[in-house]
């Protein structure tokens, strides 16, 4: 007899507690939950409509940005929801300490490893310059490295994560958190079912295929990269998205780690972009070109 069995039979509040907690609890409008699903392709549409717009635009990866946060935010406050985030990083906030910075430095140092792992593997092009201060001196960099995990953790591993998890894909509560949820009003986070994961890893995967494809491609051509290389990358960050929502559904884990496995791999990614670049100007390309490509959109 699970939890829920045992809280329904000597607890009727209890039970409706434990299910509010795990995110099942409740009616959701056929609205809120094509606006969900609509949300999944935001951030291709707003690229697109961002890179097209007839329009010179200052910075438009800024502004794609704060699409990305305010969307989400006013979907949020519009269906009542609040609350719910609010509880989800409670705990992130309260148990703040060495160890949870340790564990965000190893989950920024896995990332920055495994990314070169993959850009040493697809293109060739892998290289650990993190100590190469020029490549921090633009303050573009910097701010991709900032804001892009930033960005990505709270729209894929928070605001979808949670929608996800009480609308179409609820998980299993973990064993481990049942039983103190009986004693005490404090919730556990939703978890997404394997389909969900699954389904969150190939949306946050494929939308890679406008960035990489459309914007990077053109330019990293003259460095050898090829369109199979890029949907290889594809596929990888399928993988790779697969993987955050699992770390950020951990005990040992959580949107603070997940959020530094990310910083990691961008890190990677600047550094490996740098070295692109070296290797396009030597082949004569036009530094003008460059502006297209999606870490130089702001």
């Amino acid at each position: 007899m699970n939890a829920n069995t045992f809280a329904s039979a000597e607890d009727p509040k209890m039970y409706k507690r434990l299910q509010d907690a795990d995110g099942i609890n409740g009616s959701f409008s056929y609205l809120g939950n094509a606006c969900v699903v609509a949300l999944c392709v935001l951030p291709e549409a707003t690229l697109l409509g961002l890179y097209y717009i007839p329009v010179a635009l200052y910075h438009p990866l800024l502004i794609y940005y704060a699409v990305m946060i305010l969307v989400p935010t006013i979907f949020i406050i519009m269906s009542g929801s609040l609350g719910a985030y609010a509880k989800i990083l409670q705990p992130e906030a309260a148990f703040i300490s060495k160890a949870t910075f340790a564990r965000a430095c190893v989950a920024f140092l896995l990332g920055f490893a495994l990314q070169n792992v993959a850009n040493m593997i697809i293109t060739h092009h892998s290289d650990w310059r993190i100590w190469h201060t020029i490549v921090w001196k633009d303050p573009a960099n910097v701010l991709y490295a900032t804001l892009n995990p930033m960005m990505e953790t709270f729209f894929w591993r928070i605001f979808l994560h949670r929608e996800m998890a009480v609308r179409f894909f609820p998980g299993k509560a973990d064993p481990d958190d049942e039983l103190p949820m009986l004693n005490t009003p404090k919730p556990t986070i939703p978890r997404l079912s394997s389909l969900g994961m699954l389904f969150n890893g190939l949306a946050f995967g494929l939308y890679h295929y406008v960035p990489l494809v459309m914007f990077d491609l053109p330019v990293y051509s003259a460095a050898g990269v090829t369109y199979w290389m890029m949907i290889a990358f594809i596929v990888y960050l399928c993988l790779f998205g697969v993987g955050t929502v699992y770390v950020r559904e951990q005990r040992q884990g959580g949107p603070l780690a997940a959020l530094m496995l990310h910083a990691g791999v961008d890190a990677e990614n600047i550094l490996a972009y740098a070295l692109i670049m070296d290797t396009t100007m030597m082949s004569g390309r036009s530094v003008a070109a460059y502006k297209y490509a999606w870490a130089a959109f702001f």
